[in-house]
């Protein structure tokens, strides 16, 4: 074939020469043929090369990819016999051909063909090929050739600068022992990649310093291959410590292609030799290691990734030569006890692919082999897992496990897979938090890419014929995921277990052909998929087989030509006497088709847009109670679901002609919500923890599935024509599916339905709220908590419409629930309806604060924090401060809490009590440790302590309102005790803290925007705590007054602070002056230096310049006179810069226009 291929190029060459003038001078050729010719040509001679040196190559040793550089045969047989095959060749009587083809392979190469990367590329690929599998006479051909080969490290294909780098290493190191020139060569060769690599890439092209990285890997690997024990000799150290230097430098590199060349360079270098001291047999090492591999286990969604992972946990449990069985036991107890069970999608993908690598590499170790049965159960339970290539990657596994058991274990896993399809028994999941437990839309539906419905299909294909076996012959079959298409999926040789499955089942191919045929057209289309990669693999001759079998088609057809499995024209062309034995069913079919085409017609009709509105309304008149009440509740499934679907189509298209049938229509569907709810959330309410599902799951996904029922959408469609007429017929039926219907889904829809009636139709829905209300209140009580919620929900939109005194009613009857009750789940639906009502009727709500707020107050003391949380969130969301909200219903809250005290439950006794107990427990210490100062007197200190301890410990907590009140006590015990107490050096830390502020309430974000008053209150109360509990201690004035009196200085300024902080900042400034100890009686010092107290009259100069507020004007003049009365006398006086101060503060007050400023 090669010669010839090598004679028509010449002839054809000669041609072209002659018609030289009539081609276009855009198309490339070479050797007489288009480029693009001419490399099939190249690939059609490489597979001619296989074929003849091994028969029996699989298929997938053919495939060429131009994406893959070296295209290698995985087969090691294959391989072998290639190598024998070159060596025949290169014998005299036929190493003509031989070269013939390396000439036609470099002609792929030459000069003329650089326009045509691909054709490099392939010719590349195969001239590595030929010499790494062929005899070392023929890379010696090539030693004085590379000087040709060098040029193709600069080539901007980066297949064929991979590839000729390949070769490079090979030829340039073959035979160097012996022959000192040779090595000279070798020296210079690496020397010069070396310079290249050095040069900055502006001088040298990217492309250039890629394959010189890449073929000094390739060099330097081939030598340390070839030469193991003296390739130091043969090239210095230092050269080589050089090269390897320069490649690791690229791994710095922020461009990817330097990045991967390094990579790759290192491991060609690293496939023989080690860069470091390998840990060999060490336990610390190994762990280290593989606890690294479970951390990508969540982080890399490679799946290549994951395959070179696997590999490497088999190196590492099944070892080379001895294997660790206790490292294998140990990597299979993480993965079935710690890696499964999390749920996580990314982590059951690699589970998946590390499991495959580990039964098909180290299938012939015996931990392996005694799991194969628990092995088998993670793969069947990751068969129905939501990612397609999961379930593949698990029926692969499947498979292999199944061809590895002995006869015993076959058996085993055919009775565990036969029972986990037919029966449901499969390995329990364990469900957490992040664990998906239903696809969206998946209720009332069969869930697209469903892999259990797929494996479920195969098993009846396999249990039909009454051997269930097959069914792991038939997985192999159905697979068609492009990932064992490539180098990584084919390294795992499926298509072996392929070809020997489909051996193994042209036996039953009488039996699976009418099945087969049936299964290619099901609805789903991963059941479809699979099956017709099962037909395509095993009948060769589909028109043929069809024909042959057609009557047991037909029969298995029409068994399940209810279930819309048919999709295809069998029937055209055949005789009546084909026909005949199955016209009764295709009868009965075609009325079923008729059907919906009535259908199609009547909705056509009832659309004014289509008949005018008498000739509409009296069809909808006609078909509208008929489906209602015949269609509906009839007992037949098929019947209930065509009239549904029937009744919800003329929802849609009929608009206005609906009116007179709303009422009816709309209770029929609610109730129908329930009727019609699949079966199969009826058994899951009685089997929830046979699942691993909670009832809350179980009810939220309920929810879920009514609100996205098309029933909901028909329901939402009709309430557009609602009008005032239609709603007071329907008062009645909807009041009454409130209070007594059937089902969670009716209930839900009835909440839904109120939610939307609020929002669309309010006018409409206004007069009949008050009723509504008077229902709720009842339903309120439901047992499920989902409805419970869902009308709490709907109360908070109907209470917009309701009036005020039913508003109150419905206080006093959640009131009595929440204080009446001990049951938590009910006692918590009232916060919770109050907060909805809070956030969608809030002006109403407001107009009855009276009522409600002092159960919110009360409600914030529950004993139950979730409970607490909702009433707090009630306070805050309607009070800017427990203080004043307190004072305002403070006669409410004591003739509640009164009664409440009286109750024979000691829980609702001991939450009034709290509710009182904190700030009066606070305010009565402080009060009566004044009250009783004369006793303090006279004893130790060791009580006052105590109490400042408990003072200041309760000033520190986190509730700002509560902290205010905690604050202002605190200053006012440490004041009355100063002499006897000094707490100030304990709190003047946090106290500070609180007063300068950590966050300007001006730039507060959104979400704290109402706690800003609150937020000044703090503040304001922690600078007047500052002045009462300062310290009279000499010692302490003298360490703290600069900084105190600094910051009081400072916060004087009309643009720090507002008005009510900065009184606070005044009456602060006041007590610190008057406690001041300025008598030098021991020169000593001063205690407050000059600077301070000029900052002071510079803060006291602004507050008297404040031309807003009289308060502060008059607060600083307080300040002032005592500043005046403090240093009067003293050595502070007689300084000329404090006079100076003083005078020009003075004058500031005498000028104000104000006389009790300026008298």
């Amino acid at each position: 074939m090669v010669n010839i291929i090598y004679e028509k190029s010449i002839y054809r060459n000669k041609l072209l020469i002659n018609n030289q003038a009539n081609l276009s001078g855009r198309t490339l050729y070479v050797k007489g043929y288009r480029s693009e010719v001419y490399t099939n040509i190249l690939k059609f001679l490489r597979q001619l090369m296989i074929i003849n040196a091994d028969p029996n190559a699989m298929v997938d040793e053919f495939l060429f990819d131009e994406f893959d550089s070296e295209n290698k045969i995985f087969e090691s047989k294959t391989r072998k016999k290639m190598d024998i095959e070159e060596d025949n060749q290169l014998t005299r009587e036929r190493e003509g051909v031989c070269h013939v083809y390396l000439g036609l392979l470099e002609k792929g190469l030459s000069n003329e063909s650089l326009i045509d990367t691909n054709l490099q590329s392939t010719a590349s690929s195969c001239l590595l090929e030929l010499i790494s599998l062929g005899p070392s006479s023929l890379s010696r051909s090539y030693e004085n050739r590379i000087s040709w080969i060098k040029p193709f490290m600069s080539v901007t294909k980066l297949e064929v600068r991979n590839c000729m780098a390949h070769v490079l290493g090979i030829v340039s190191t073959s035979e160097l022992e012996n022959y000192s020139e040779r090595c000279k060569n070798v020296q210079e060769l690496i020397k010069e990649f070396i310079d290249i690599a050095k040069v900055e890439s502006r001088q040298v092209s990217i492309d250039y310093h890629h394959g010189s990285i890449i073929a000094l890997g390739y060099i330097i690997s081939r030598l340390i291959f070839r030469y193991p024990t003296n390739y130091d000799k043969l090239v210095p150290d230092n050269i080589l410590a050089e090269a390897i230097k320069i490649i690791i430098k690229d791994l710095d590199s922020t461009k990817n292609l330097y990045l991967n060349g390094s990579a790759k360079a290192l491991g060609e270098i690293g496939r023989y030799t080690t860069s470091s001291h390998i840990s060999m047999g060490d336990l610390k090492y190994t762990e280290k290691v593989l606890s690294l591999f479970y951390e990508f286990s969540s982080s890399l969604k490679q799946v290549d990734v994951h395959f070179t992972i696997g590999e490497a946990i088999t190196f590492i449990t099944g070892g080379w030569k001895k294997i660790n069985s206790n490292v294998m036991e140990g990597v299979l107890n993480k993965i079935f006890t710690e890696l499964l069970p999390s749920g996580k999608a990314p982590i059951k993908k690699a589970v998946c692919i590390w499991m495959l690598c580990l039964v098909k590499f180290c299938y012939n170790v015996d931990i392996i082999k005694v799991s194969l049965p628990k092995i088998h159960g993670v793969f069947s339970l990751l068969l129905a897992d939501r990612d397609e290539f999961v379930q593949d990657v698990a029926s692969k596994g499947i498979g292999l496990v199944y061809e590895l058991g002995d006869q015993g274990v076959k058996e085993q896993l055919v009775n565990s897979l036969v029972e986990m399809f037919s029966e449901g028994k499969r390995p329990k999941e364990t469900i957490d938090r992040d664990t998906q437990l239903f696809d969206s839309n998946s209720l009332g539906q069969t869930p697209d890419g469903s892999a259990i419905t797929t494996y479920q299909s195969i098993l009846s294909l396999a249990s039909d014929m009454n051997q269930p076996e097959l069914v792991y012959k038939f997985m192999q079959l159905a697979s068609h995921n492009a990932m064992w298409q490539t180098r990584k999926g084919a390294a795992f040789g499926f298509s072996h277990i392929i070809v020997q499955a489909e051996n193994e089942l042209k036996p039953y191919l009488k039996d699976l052909i009418p099945r087969l045929y049936r299964y290619q057209f099901d609805p789903n289309p991963k059941v479809s998929e699979a099956m017709t990669s099962i037909w395509k693999a095993l009948i060769k001759d589909p028109k043929k087989a069809t024909e042959e079998y057609f009557n047991v088609i037909v029969k298995d057809l029409l068994v399940g030509i209810g279930d819309r499995l048919w999709r295809t024209h069998l029937l055209q062309g055949r005789s009546i006497q084909e026909l005949e034995p199955h016209l009764q069913i295709l009868w009965n079919n075609s009325a079923s088709k008729t059907c919906r085409t009535l259908t199609k017609v009547t909705v056509k009709y009832c659309d004014p847009e289509n008949v005018s509105v008498n000739d509409g309304r009296k069809i909808i008149n006609i078909i509208v109670p008929f489906l209602l009440t015949k269609g509906l509740v009839s007992d037949a499934e098929d019947v209930r679901k065509f009239s549904l679907r029937a009744i919800l189509k003329i929802c849609k298209s009929a608009k206005e002609l609906l009116k007179s049938h709303i009422s009816e229509m709309i209770g029929t569907l609610l109730e129908g919500l329930s009727s019609m709810e699949p079966q199969v959330m009826n058994y899951l309410s009685f089997h929830v923890e046979k699942y691993n599902v909670t009832q809350e799951q179980y009810e939220n996904t309920r929810l879920s599935a009514t609100k996205m029922s098309p029933i909901m959408e028909g329901i939402e469609s009709c309430i557009d024509n609602i009008d005032e007429n239609v709603m007071k017929e329907f008062e009645p039926k909807l009041l009454q599916l409130i209070r007594k219907g059937i089902g969670l889904p009716t209930k839900a829809g009835c909440a839904r339905l109120l939610v939307t009636l609020s929002q669309r139709k309010a006018p409409i829905l206004r007069p009949f709220a008050d009723n509504i209300m008077k229902a709720l209140s009842g339903a309120l009580l439901d047992p499920s908590p989902a409805i419970r919620k869902s009308y709490a929900v709907a109360i908070g939109y109907v209470a917009h419409l309701s009036t005020d005194n039913t508003l109150i009613k419905f206080m006093s009857h959640l009131k009595k629930v929440y204080c009446d009750n001990s049951e938590q789940e009910i006692r918590s639906i009232t916060g919770i309806t109050v907060l909805e009502i809070s956030r969608h009727a809030s002006d109403e709500l407001k107009r009855i604060y009276v009522e409600i707020m002092p159960l919110v107050y009360y409600g914030m003391h529950d004993p139950e924090i979730n409970i607490k949380n909702v009433w707090t969130e009630v306070w805050d969301e309607n009070t800017s401060g427990s203080t004043g909200a307190i004072k305002l219903y403070l006669n409410e809250l004591i003739e509640l809490l009164s009664k409440l005290l009286e109750s024979p439950s000691w829980t609702t006794k001991r939450q009034a009590a709290l509710t009182i107990a904190d700030e009066a427990l606070i305010e009565a210490l402080t009060s009566s440790s004044i009250f009783c100062k004369e006793y303090f007197e006279s004893n130790e200190y060791l009580q006052l302590d105590e109490i400042s301890k408990v003072l200041i410990r309760e000033t520190k907590k986190t509730n700002k309102q509560y902290k205010r009140h905690c604050m202002d006590n605190l200053g006012l015990f440490a004041d009355a005790f100063s002499d006897k107490l000094d707490i100030y050096e304990q709190v003047k830390d946090f106290l500070i803290e609180l007063a300068i502020g950590s966050q300007d309430p001006n730039e507060m974000d959104e979400d704290d925007a109402n706690d800003r008053p609150l937020f000044l209150l703090v503040k304001a109360s922690a600078m007047k705590c500052l002045g009462l509990v300062w310290s009279k201690n000499r010692n302490v004035q003298k360490q703290h007054s600069k900084e105190l009196g600094t910051i009081l200085a400072s916060s004087l300024g009309s643009g720090k602070n507002v008005w009510n902080v900065r009184l606070g900042v005044l009456s602060s400034l006041e007590k610190f002056v008057e406690k001041l100890d300025l008598n030098n009686n021991n020169n000593d010092g001063l205690v407050i230096d000059e600077e301070t107290i000029i900052n002071i009259f510079e803060g006291l100069k602004e507050g008297l310049l404040d031309a807003k507020y009289l308060a502060i004007r008059t607060a600083s003049l307080q300040s002032l006179k005592k500043v005046i009365e403090k240093i009067k006398g003293t050595q502070l006086n007689s300084l000329p810069t404090v006079q100076q101060q003083l005078l020009k503060t003075i004058s500031i007050a005498e000028n104000d226009p104000i006389p009790i400023i300026s008298k």
